[in-house]
């Protein structure tokens, strides 16, 4: 089994939230499909199909379609140039509520440095960020969401995770781990913090096409989906380090590892200590944990549904909110060493790691930062 590990890296604060299970508006995509072709996407198939197309995926010739009838699916499914079809599936935040501060991270040590992320552009994949924050800046994004724009954040999850990320150095709230970085919103998650398949691979593609560094992903979903596998290979043979929450269902015993984008070998596995660096009750862990990071009771940035304030901040605890803090401190790496690949950095940040044991393990941020 890998270790788990923990960074020990700079900065203040940051969050997760909790999640609910029923999916509400902007979710209702149930009978879509993702169809993927073993060549090009065949256009002319699917008008012969009768398909309507919702989105596209380039990266991995792949379509989410409307189909007009199961006869056509099943017709669809025997044609020779479709490599397969998967239906739609529910992605949910992953995250819990409450307690704890965030002191475990050494925060000072890559500021005295100057690394803060600059130059580094950051996909937060998620419920939107509420742009009109004054602790964050946000750089662009879309939304997967219909009807709902990807500058606002009707869960607060997305601007909890911005939060921890580039919370800005100033006289307010709290700073995050990269607050220099370019943070983009890409909304896949409604104000239940449900979203689907279909709108994460489609956000994952948008940040493939933006050209990010960095992806996060604090979302899981309880299956392996080849499409959402796919598309993150893809999105790390493009140089993009691609992090991911591992869940938070230990308690439940229901899974001996953690959960998918997470498990995925080409996304980092994040999961979540307490301040005494041991894992905490509900991070999930497994052969494919890679980090852990500190991720219960922490402050950051959130959204007020009703005004936005320099009050608008909450505690919370969860793998959403590790997470984010493994992509920011990813950030400081690639500021830090510009000429390294996305594999290097993820090597290099696994030899800055302090043993905990098999469960649990301390990364500090960039090699020679600290005193193991």
């Amino acid at each position: 089994m890998k270790k788990i590990v923990i960074l020990a890296s700079f900065i203040l604060f940051f969050g997760g939230l909790a999640s609910h299970a029923a999916a509400t508006e902007g979710t209702d995509a149930s009978d879509h499909l993702i169809i993927s072709f073993k060549d090009t996407i065949d256009y002319a198939l699917l008008e012969e199909m009768g398909a309507v197309i919702h989105e596209e995926f380039d990266a991995i010739s792949a379509v989410s379609v409307t189909l007009p009838s199961e006869q056509m699916v099943q017709a669809a499914s025997n044609h020779s140039s479709i490599e397969y079809i998967e239906e739609n599936a529910i992605v949910k935040a992953a995250a819990q509520t409450t307690t704890w501060g965030y002191k475990a991270i050494k925060a000072n040590t890559a500021t005295s440095l100057g690394y803060t992320g600059k130059g580094v552009k950051i996909a937060i994949i998620d419920s939107g960020i509420n742009s009109k924050h004054p602790d964050l800046k946000v750089a662009g994004g879309v939304s997967k969401i219909e009807n709902s724009s990807a500058f606002t954040d009707g869960n607060g999850h997305g601007t909890h995770v911005a939060g921890v990320i580039g919370a800005q150095n100033n006289s307010i709230g709290t700073v995050g781990v990269a607050p220099s970085a370019s943070l983009y919103s890409v909304k896949v998650l409604s104000a239940n913090g449900i979203g689907t398949l279909e709108g994460v691979v489609a956000g994952i593609q948008w940040a493939i096409d933006q050209k990010v560094d960095i992806i996060n992903m604090s979302l899981t979903i309880d299956n392996d989906k080849q499409s959402l596998r796919n598309i993150t290979k893809k999105a790390y043979d493009a140089g993009i380090v691609v992090v991911a929450a591992a869940g938070n269902e230990r308690e439940k015993g229901l899974f001996k590892d953690v959960l998918f984008p997470a498990r995925y070998s080409s996304v980092v596995a994040v999961g979540s200590v307490s301040k005494l660096n041991k894992l905490s009750y509900f991070s999930n862990y497994g052969a494919s944990q890679e980090l852990v990071a500190p991720g219960e009771g922490i402050l950051s940035s959130f959204t007020n549904a009703k005004t936005t304030t320099q009050d608008d901040y909450a505690i919370s605890e969860g793998t959403s909110v590790a997470a984010p803090f493994v992509a920011g401190t990813f950030a400081q790496y690639m500021e830090a060493y510009p000429h390294l690949s996305n594999k290097q950095l993820r090597e290099t940040v696994k030899r800055a790691t302090i043993d905990l044991g098999q469960k649990a393990v301390t990364i500090c941020t960039v090699t020679g930062w600290c005193n193991h």
